[in-house]
C-alpha cells in the first residue's frame, strides 16, 4: 500500500489540527496501519501529548523538525523520526525553537 498523507492546516489555532492528528494517527495505528506523525508546531501539542510535556520540554532543537529549517544541519529521518510508546506510531517532534522560523508578522509602518 502506498503512503498516504493527511495535512490539516489552518493559521488559526485551537481549531482542532492537534487534536485531529492525534485521534486520525490512533485509529490508523488500532487497524495496523504504521503512522509518522509529524508536530511542525512551536506549541508541540502532538509532541507533548504523545511523550509527555517534560521530555519534550528537554528535546534538543536539532532533533525535532527545527532541524528542517537550520540551514547549519542536515538533518536526517533516522535523527528526526522517534518511537512513541504507542504500538504503530512514530513522532518527529515539535519544539519551541519553530517560533525563530514562524516569526512575528512583518511590522508596516502606519501611513
Amino acid at each position: 500500500m502506498a503512503a498516504v498523507v493527511i495535512s490539516p492546516v489552518n493559521r488559526k489555532g485551537g481549531v482542532g489540527k492537534s487534536s485531529s492528528v492525534f485521534h486520525l494517527g490512533g485509529y490508523f495505528a488500532s487497524q495496523g496501519l504504521r503512522v509518522l506523525l509529524i508536530d511542525n508546531e512551536p506549541q508541540h501539542s502532538l509532541t507533548n501529548g504523545l511523550i509527555g510535556p517534560d521530555a519534550a520540554a528537554a528535546l534538543d532543537p536539532a532533533y525535532t523538525t527545527a532541524a528542517l529549517f537550520d540551514l547549519t544541519r542536515q538533518p536526517t529521518p533516522e535523527t528526526l523520526i522517534r518511537q512513541t510508546t504507542v504500538k504503530n506510531i512514530d513522532l518527529v517532534c515539535g519544539s519551541d525553537a519553530l517560533d525563530q522560523v514562524n516569526g512575528p508578522p512583518e511590522e508596516k509602518p502606519v501611513e
